[in-house]
């Protein structure tokens, strides 16, 4: 028999004792005995803290419904999430980083993150020499180049940009993350795959039904 964790069984003991009345749990005390015979021979403290266990299991049985999760469920979380499903990304990405913290970019720095991106935008062939007289970013010496980035190669704020762009294309706006202010180009794509809905169902339905299991014990 699984017995709830310590912390799960103190939040229900506190609720379940404040809604049944003794003589409903002296009931379940006798179904709790009947169901373990080797309670018997144990001290009488470990008798009753496995009584008192088992009562909370079977009243939380009984009293806690039970999540079920439909098929559709699970498949329409997993048509609405496909990126997390997916694996195989890749991207040949450059930058010209104006570096700076994200509560010191000033007013100069921007105007002239500005003036460049403009630049680029007008002249894309000049982006390699642009990133190398302006990158603050080591990357200048290879005109920008960041080589090939998968998803989780850099900071979140980044990456959600370059991998939502196609190849060839020059972000029109600046990009602003916890380095500073970047000029993005992305060089090429090369599109992963998404895994199969049957690949992961019974993951996906697994932590579905533990997010239904949670959220019905945090409303007793």
């Amino acid at each position: 028999m699984h017995v709830p964790p310590i912390r799960v069984v103190r939040q229900l003991r506190r609720w379940f004792c404040g809604r049944f009345l003794r003589q409903e749990a002296m009931v379940k005390i006798d179904e709790a005995v009947a169901v373990k015979q080797d309670a018997v021979n144990a001290t009488s403290s470990d008798a009753e803290a496995f009584i008192e266990e088992t009562m909370v299991e079977r009243l939380i049985e009984r009293e806690v419904v039970k999540p079920q999760l439909a098929d559709e469920e699970c498949l329409a979380y997993y048509q609405a999430h496909a990126d997390q499903f997916r694996q195989g990304d890749l991207v040949e990405a450059g930058h010209i980083l104006f570096e700076a913290k994200p509560n010191e970019i000033t007013s100069d720095l921007r105007q002239k993150a500005e003036q460049v991106l403009q630049q680029v935008l007008q002249h894309p062939d000049q982006f390699e020499a642009l990133a190398r007289t302006h990158s603050y970013c080591t990357s200048a010496s290879v005109g920008g180049s960041l080589g090939q980035l998968s998803r989780g190669d850099t900071v979140p704020e980044f990456e959600r940009v370059i991998f939502s762009m196609g190849a060839g294309a020059i972000a029109p706006r600046l990009v602003e993350s916890r380095f500073g202010l970047h000029i993005v180009r992305v060089a090429h794509r090369a599109e992963g795959k998404v895994f199969p809905f049957e690949m992961v169902r019974e993951q996906l339905a697994a932590h579905l039904l533990e997010q239904k299991r949670k959220r019905a014990l945090s409303s007793i």
